[in-house]
């Protein structure tokens, strides 16, 4: 089964559309996101999907005037598993929760640049994912300050996601498709029905978004990666000889 949710200009979360598919392929997703085109859902702003290779492809086809925002709960997993140790995977972690715990667009990047340059030197594989992430992962930076921490992660929709798996591990077989759709409709229609007794964002918030000119983020100059490299080496808990070893 996929998802798919949407915040309004009202604020309030709610499930678009749910299917079931074969396999998470591009041809499924392509399938999937022109059924959300053909139910008239227009004027999207920014997707935070995961960083599947077929929905990456159908969201720039059918959707090319969102943003593509990857999830950074996501690459902190991918970045953190690429590591090879215990300890450099934890060095790894809090490095990157220095980054993403910083609210100014101008530090988050010089501090995600220095990032990467640090995690290289712990594991080459981690540094490279970082590297080719940074314009997705940074995404939410050019979208207003009272939506970053909301949009930078699809923690919504893998919450959804895990009670939906939860309810169907009950049942464990299905008689049929059509079975499964009722019982994952049902769950779709309580998260919304809950969902509609609170906004997820403010109105006033969203409000001339679709007017915005987002202000170019400059690209740190030597000295601002200088200081962020020392700050995420200090925050990692690393120094020179441990990033070396």
């Amino acid at each position: 089964m996929v998802t798919a949710i949407a915040v309004g200009k009202d604020g309030v979360s709610r499930i678009v559309r749910f299917v079931c598919v074969d396999s998470e392929s591009y041809a499924s997703w392509k399938g999937f996101l022109r059924g959300l085109r053909e139910r008239r859902l227009f004027g999207v702003q920014r997707m935070t999907p995961d960083a599947h290779g077929g929905i990456v492809r159908a969201v720039r086809e059918l959707f090319p005037d969102a943003a593509w925002q990857r999830c950074v709960v996501h690459l902190e997993r991918d970045v953190i598993d690429a590591c090879p140790t215990r300890a450099k995977r934890a060095a790894a972690g809090r490095g990157l929760h220095a980054v993403f715990d910083e609210d100014d667009p101008a530090r988050v990047r010089a501090l995600y640049q220095a990032a990467c340059g640090v995690i290289s030197s712990l594991s080459p594989d981690a540094g490279r994912i970082m590297e080719g992430a940074e314009a997705d992962a940074l995404a939410y930076l050019d979208f207003p300050e009272a939506h970053r921490r909301r949009i930078r992660t699809n923690n919504v929709q893998e919450r959804t996601n895990r009670e939906i798996k939860r309810r169907t591990r009950v049942v464990q077989s299905f008689p049929s498709e059509a079975a499964l759709v009722r019982l994952v409709g049902a769950v779709c229609c309580e998260a919304s029905e809950d969902w509609s007794s609170r906004r997820y964002m403010e109105p006033s918030a969203i409000e001339g978004l679709w007017e915005r000119e987002a202000a170019p983020v400059p690209d740190p100059t030597d000295e601002q990666l200088s200081r962020a490299r020392s700050s995420i080496i200090a925050l990692s808990g690393l120094d020179e000889a441990a990033m070396a070893a």
